[in-house]
Formats: structure tokens, C-alpha cells, sequence
């Protein structure tokens, strides 16, 4: 059969035609390499990531570890300072104990020391008062010295006019009379359970030359400690005033 002049046109625009789908095929397979080396890549770089990221993970780990060490250092380091503190405190104040416990002994045997030394010394003054009473060529003064007292003063008190007393025999006397005279209450309710205070009669009044509104409150208080009472601490003053008078 005969060829066309048409024939060679029909060949090459087949031709051209493979050539062009065997292009797109090979276009395609290129692009499916290119896909498949992407995903590789990109498989690659996520392994990588987890490898970095595990990495990241045993590093914060680690680091997490370090610091749990480092505290746990720490910590056991404060914990052998305070026991030193400790340690050194216990041996202050176990020499401040004993510090205070010689202290305490020596003090106790200063106290016991000072009591002997004050013993000793009102005992030599107590001696040295008895040989001075004792010395007859010593001549008394003060209240010891005699003194005259007034007529009615030795009248109220049972002694001879003209005798010479001392304040304190005198007054020892003029107590014991007062007492049997019964002019020194009891004590009792009535006095508010005070005792030793002087009631005053017509006769006590003239020796201490008493006013009557006197008399009257010495009758009324209920006060051994009164002032203007007549009692066991007033009478050595009525006394001295009644000799001045």
C-alpha cells in the first residue's frame, strides 16, 4: 500500500505525542521521588526532633536530679552547722551551769560565813555591854541616871518622897501598879483584841496633869498605837512631860 504524503506528518505528531507523555510520565515520576524524598526528609527532621526533644527531656531530668542533689547538699550542710551550733551551745551552757552552780556554793558559803561574822560581832557587843554595866566606877547617864520625882508621882506609886529612880525603874513600877489597878485593858472584843491600853481615873489625870477633853479621848481609843492615847508606847512621854512640869 502506498504511503501518503500525509503519513510522515501523522508519524512525527505521534511521535511527539509519546515523546510528550513519556515526559509527563517521567514528569510525574520525578515529582512522586520528590514527594517521596520530601516525606523522608520531613520523617527525618521529626526523628530528629524527638531525638532533640527526648534530649531536652533527659537533660531537664538530669538537671532536675542536680538540683534535688544540690539541695539534699545543702540541706545536710545546714543541718551539720545547726548541730555544731547545737553542740557548741550544749558546751556553754554546761560550763555556764557550772558557773552558776560554784556561784550558787560560794555564795551559800559566803551567806553561812556572814552570819558567824555577824554572830560573833553582836556577841562581843553583848560582852562588852555586860562588862560595862559591871564596871561599879562607871556613873550612869541618861535614863539610868536617878532622878527626883514629884510627891504625888512617888504618892501614886506606893514610894517615901524624896526616893531617887531611874526612868525605866520608875517606869517599870508605875506599869505594874497601872496593871493592879487594873487601868491597862486587856485583850479582848471590847478593845478590838488590843491589850496594853492606859484608862485614865481622877487620880492618873492629877499625876500627868491631863485636861478633861485629854482624859476623854485616852478613855475612848481602842488603839494601842494611838498618839494621843495614853498606852504602853505613850506613857515614857507623860512621864518626862509630868517631871518638866
Amino acid at each position: 500500500m502506498a504511503r501518503t504524503k500525509k503519513q510522515p506528518v501523522i508519524e512525527k505528531i505521534v511521535e511527539k505525542k509519546e515523546e510528550v507523555e513519556e515526559e509527563e510520565v517521567e514528569e510525574e515520576e520525578v515529582e512522586e521521588e520528590e514527594v517521596e524524598e520530601e516525606e523522608e526528609v520531613k520523617e527525618e527532621v521529626e526523628e530528629e526532633e524527638e531525638e532533640d526533644d527526648e534530649e531536652e527531656e533527659v537533660k531537664e531530668v538530669e538537671k532536675k536530679e542536680l538540683t534535688k542533689k544540690q539541695k539534699k547538699e545543702e540541706l545536710e550542710t545546714e543541718l551539720d552547722n545547726e548541730f555544731a551550733k547545737i553542740a557548741k551551745f550544749s558546751k556553754v551552757y554546761k560550763e555556764f551551769r557550772e558557773n552558776m552552780e560554784n556561784a550558787c556554793i560560794a555564795i551559800k558559803k559566803a551567806t553561812a560565813t556572814t552570819k558567824k561574822i555577824n554572830k560573833m560581832y553582836h556577841e562581843d557587843i553583848r560582852k562588852a555591854r555586860h562588862m560595862k554595866r559591871k564596871n561599879p566606877n562607871r556613873k550612869p547617864t541618861g535614863f539610868a541616871k536617878e532622878k527626883e520625882f514629884p510627891d504625888n508621882m512617888l504618892d501614886f506609886i506606893g514610894v517615901p518622897r524624896g526616893t531617887k529612880m531611874a526612868m525605866p525603874q520608875y517606869t517599870k513600877r508605875i506599869w505594874q501598879v497601872l496593871k493592879d489597878k487594873k487601868l491597862v485593858t486587856k485583850k479582848d472584843s471590847k478593845n478590838n483584841g488590843d491589850g496594853r491600853i492606859i484608862r485614865v481615873n481622877n487620880e492618873l489625870q492629877k499625876v500627868f496633869n491631863l485636861t478633861d477633853d485629854m482624859v476623854k479621848t485616852m478613855n475612848e481609843t481602842k488603839d494601842s498605837k494611838d498618839v494621843n492615847g495614853l498606852n504602853f508606847m505613850t506613857l515614857q512621854s507623860y512621864i518626862s512631860k509630868a517631871l518638866k512640869a
